[in-house]
């Protein structure tokens, strides 16, 4: 312990993640498996830019998916962001070795 101030910053913690595309639904239920479900035309009234959703684990509840959100997964829990957000938080990291 000590009784001087110090200062912190968040653990850099590798995310796996997929970008919608609005045509990758395989490679997305791959990747989120029950998930992720698709929108059909005709449900999309509440917002119809919305093509696809994914089940978030924190909130526990279906987020819309537009065209360019990414999905990702950290520590086995999905959660939707957008371009701009995912670009602030992430930066391109190697792959792990096989």
């Amino acid at each position: 312990m000590t009784d001087t101030t110090a200062r912190f910053r968040p653990r850099v913690i590798d995310v796996d993640a997929i970008q919608w595309t609005g045509t990758n639904a395989t490679a997305l239920t791959e990747f989120a498996g029950e998930r992720f479900a698709e929108t059909a035309p005709e449900d999309r009234t509440d917002d119809p830019d919305s093509t696809a959703a994914l089940l978030e684990t924190e909130h526990d509840a279906w987020f819309d998916l537009h065209v360019g959100d990414w999905v990702v997964r950290r520590c086995g829990a999905f959660e939707v962001l957008g371009e701009e957000e995912f670009a602030d938080r992430y930066e391109s990291a190697p792959l792990p070795a096989a």
